[in-house]
């Protein structure tokens, strides 16, 4: 298995465990589960990012998930995980305000490396 899938794979396991319910708020870490309890500031969001297979990004806020492919020029697909935990339904066209959102998270969050290029 390829290291950007299981880590993509992890971080969408990890966060199904350890995220609130939709409409509670809080973090991974403020989660009765997370071993971070009280020891981690809360975030708005969590970003990944991987350069297999053509590259993606992807973007956990609340109840939303927002994936790109390819990272930059790809269009973002909008999931409601809260009412599609198995992310069949792509409702971007129904949520602009949220795809920006997820897209200026995108554009903020990623940093340039030499050993890690987008081709």
């Amino acid at each position: 298995m390829r290291f950007g899938l299981l880590l993509a794979w992890s971080l969408t396991l990890s966060a199904q465990l350890y995220f609130p319910p939709a409409g509670e708020g809080g973090s991974a870490a403020s989660c009765p589960r997370s071993p971070a309890r009280g020891r981690s500031r809360k975030h708005d969001f969590l970003y990944w990012e991987f350069y297999e297979r053509g590259s993606a990004q992807a973007v956990r806020m609340g109840k939303w998930k927002g994936i790109r492919k390819p990272m930059f020029s790809g269009p973002v697909e909008l999931y409601d995980l809260a009412l599609d935990p198995g992310e069949k339904y792509n409702v971007a066209r129904g949520h602009r305000d949220v795809v920006k959102e997820i897209e200026a998270i995108m554009a903020r969050a990623h940093a340039q490396h030499p050993n890690w290029r987008v081709t």
